[in-house]
């Protein structure tokens, strides 16, 4: 066997390409390159498992299995490769079914793309939230799927994302495998224990199935500069996610129970506006959303009123001033948009499809709400450019949008996830 002479081999790179051949097994000789730093088998699409000699290879630091989107384990033994740093797991979520308990053993980990929660009453053999815990140099990215059959929030706890000050993006998705309609209150106090650190700069959430959301920690994000939230099946009242100072791209989608949007979303209290009322501060000394650039609604299909403020109100706050683009797609009940939106004299792109009601009421010259939308720019409807500024919207489409594309992917590979549930 070629493996049995290369002994002394640092590098190994099997990876494939999107639609090339894939490898559907690795020989069990694989174990003897002992020397071995790098094994890249990215995707390898029809790879199931990993032979446990794998597991031999103690001065492996990198193992690449990125869209290896067929295999079902890791391998049980995987807690000895003590010397590994990266695991670069992404696009595996969807066919992996649980970690391997010795995953907490592998504490110089500086890179895991993707950790898949398991109940550890449901599978012994699999590792818990709490092996998180060990895996204190945890950097960059991690994504922790399948907390839909999580009910220990003590393991949670015992995952310590808030330790881990190298974490910079953080997506967690309470996927399950009943759905995602049934009420879950244990979501809400499971998202309360896996509090991240405060340099978190990217967060997701997906599949929430709670009806409230008031994680303490969530407002004290104050390095956050992108959420996406979505899937999310109960919830009736949005988070004060106005009150985040550094969020520049808010995403979200698929809230099947909401139906209005008010103040409570711009996190400013009805009494503080009144106090504001009565103070002798200067107009606008509150600043909701004061780095919001770009904002997505995609799929709200119950919502049917943005509140507004009054004129007065409008005056006290000063509302996304640094707002580029504004995007609603399928929320075809929702009547019109609030006066701090559609005046934002910041706000270069708005682009409404699926919507008939605002549809109509932004068309060109008849519609209602046309005068006070027109300063903007690049205005598609349903997909067709309004001719007010045609000749900035190429450059901005492209410029500008492009921070929300890997919400986007993301909901995407949720849904895919729902609907093999």
């Amino acid at each position: 066997m070629l493996f049995d002479q290369l002994t002394c081999l640092r590098t190994l790179d099997l990876s494939n390409s999107l639609f090339g051949n894939s490898i559907e097994e690795i020989p069990d000789q694989t174990g003897n390159l002992v020397h071995l730093r790098y094994l890249n088998l990215k995707q390898n699409r029809k790879l199931k498992k990993l032979p446990e000699s794998v597991c031999g290879l103690c001065n492996l630091q990198a193992l690449n299995l990125t869209w290896c989107d067929s295999l079902k384990e890791l391998p049980f033994g995987i807690g000895k490769l003590i010397n590994l740093r990266h695991l670069e797991n992404e696009q595996t979520e969807l066919s992996l079914r649980a970690m391997p308990k010795g995953i907490g053993r592998l504490t110089n980990l500086r890179t895991l793309k993707v950790f898949v929660a398991m109940d550890g009453g449901i599978n012994r053999e699999a590792s818990t939230l709490g092996d998180l815990g060990n895996l204190m140099h945890l950097q960059g990215h991690l994504k922790i799927s399948g907390l839909g059959v999580v009910c220990d929030v003590a393991e949670a706890k015992k995952a310590e994302l808030q330790n881990k000050k190298g974490l910079r993006s953080l997506i967690l998705e309470f996927t399950n495998s009943k759905g995602l309609m049934s009420e879950r209150k244990e979501d809400e106090r499971l998202l309360e224990a896996l509090q991240p650190p405060p340099c978190l700069e990217k967060l997701e959430i997906w599949g929430y199935s709670s009806p409230t959301i008031v994680p303490n920690w969530m407002m004290g994000l104050a390095k956050l500069r992108h959420v996406s939230l979505g899937f999310w099946s109960h919830l009736n009242v949005l988070p004060p996610l106005g009150k985040l100072p550094s969020v520049e791209s808010l995403y979200m989608g698929e809230m099947r129970s909401l139906e209005k949007v008010g103040v409570e979303f711009l996190g400013v209290e009805r009494e503080e506006i009144s106090a504001l009322s009565a103070s002798s501060e200067s107009p606008s000394s509150v600043i909701a959303f004061p780095s919001l650039k770009h904002l997505e609604f995609r799929y709200m299909k119950e919502w049917d009123y943005w509140i507004p403020l009054t004129s007065q109100e409008e005056e006290l706050i000063s509302i996304m001033p640094r707002l580029c683009s504004l995007t609603i797609d399928y929320c075809p009940k929702l009547s019109a948009l609030p006066c701090y939106i559609v005046q934002n004299t910041s706000l270069k792109q708005l682009d409404i499809s699926q919507s008939p009601i605002l549809s109509e009421r932004c068309r060109k010259e008849t519609g209602e709400d046309w005068l006070k939308i027109s300063h903007i720019p690049s205005i598609i409807i349903d997909v067709l450019c309004v001719p007010v500024n045609c000749s900035s919207t190429e450059e901005f489409g492209v410029l500008q949008l492009q921070p929300l594309h890997s919400s986007l992917l993301s909901s995407n590979l949720f849904l895919q996830a729902f609907e093999q549930d």
